[in-house]
């Protein structure tokens, strides 16, 4: 599914809380847009799923936790660039994600 597609709509609502950026009602209409669009999006996949659904086993819980990672990486890059070149602390954010990774050999768990 689309599940990763989730990382902009945290992104937006980090920003707002952390940030105090503003959304505007535009804005706040296509992030509700956007929700509702990836609730249905899930439903329908459960609906046609649902005696075989396992939270852990499923591929749209993992990708919606990739999601959410990469959204506290993208919110940690205006922090960390106060400190050090953005660029650098972009692929260095990025890079905990590869290197973490079960199938690079190194997984923290």
């Amino acid at each position: 599914m689309v599940i990763i597609d989730s990382q902009p709509l945290t992104v937006a609502i980090m920003a707002s809380i952390l940030f105090g950026e503003s959304m505007g009602y535009i804005g706040a209409d296509g992030l509700v847009l956007g929700v509702v669009g990836l609730l249905l999006l899930e439903a329908l996949a459960l609906a046609f799923d649902a005696n075989n659904f396992s939270l852990w086993g499923s591929g749209e819980w993992w990708m919606l936790l990739a999601a959410q990672s990469m959204a506290i990486d993208t919110m940690m890059v205006r922090w960390v660039a106060k400190y050090s070149d953005p660029i650098m602390a972009t692929g260095l954010l990025s890079s905990h994600g590869y290197w973490g990774s079960p199938s690079h050999g190194n997984s923290y768990s």
